[in-house]
């Protein structure tokens, strides 16, 4: 199966630039199985292009707010924070 050129997620790029604030969700479950998402904000500090098997994915590199790490997250997943 022949897969698009582009990276999976490259027209999000166009959504974003270097340093903007972004945001984004990611769930959590409680010690009673409960699930509930969480909101995480921070700074975007890079684009990059990971490949997954045979295909490159847009990957947001985020500082994220209270922290000295970087975390890639695929840009999918961010918003732009206003």
């Amino acid at each position: 199966m022949k897969t698009k050129a582009l990276p999976f997620g490259s027209t999000f790029e166009k959504k974003f630039k270097i340093g903007d604030l972004v945001y984004w969700f990611s769930w959590e479950e409680k010690e009673n199985y409960d699930i509930s998402h969480k909101l995480h904000r921070g700074v975007l500090i890079d684009i990059v292009h990971q490949k997954f098997g045979d295909r490159e994915v847009s990957m947001a590199k985020v500082l994220p707010y209270g922290s000295t790490e970087t975390i890639l997250i695929n840009i999918t997943l961010i918003r732009k924070d206003n």
